[in-house]
C-alpha cells in the first residue's frame, strides 16, 4: 500500500511540474523574438538593419501573409485529424461487417 501511494505522488508531481516547464521553456524560447528592432513598411524594396551577431529575432510579414500562414497552420492539423477519423471509421465498418472466421 505505502509504495503504491509514492508513486501516485510522484505522478502528480510531475503532472504539476510538466506544465510549468513547458510554461518556462516557452518563456525563454519567446522572449527574444518579442523584441522590435525596426519597422519597415510592406513596399517591396530591401531595407537594412544592423543587429549584433549573437542576436536572434524573427522576421514578421504583412498581415495578409501571416494570416495565411496561421489558417494553414490550423487547416493542416484539422485535414490530418479527419483522414485519421475517416479510417477509424473505415476500419470500424470494415471490422464489423467482415464474414466470420472458423472457431479451429
Amino acid at each position: 500500500m505505502r509504495r503504491a501511494s509514492c508513486g501516485l505522488r510522484r505522478r502528480r508531481a510531475g503532472l504539476l511540474l510538466a506544465p510549468v516547464v513547458f510554461g518556462l521553456g516557452m518563456y525563454f524560447a519567446l522572449v527574444p523574438l518579442v523584441h522590435t528592432d525596426g519597422v519597415f513598411e510592406a513596399d517591396g524594396r530591401p531595407h537594412h538593419l544592423s543587429l549584433l551577431a549573437h542576436e536572434r529575432r524573427a522576421i514578421f510579414v504583412d498581415a495578409g501573409a501571416m494570416l495565411g500562414g496561421i489558417a494553414l497552420a490550423f487547416i493542416g492539423p484539422v485535414l490530418l485529424g479527419l483522414a485519421g477519423l475517416l479510417v477509424l471509421i473505415v476500419t470500424g465498418i470494415l471490422f464489423e461487417t467482415r464474414p466470420p472466421r472458423a472457431r479451429s
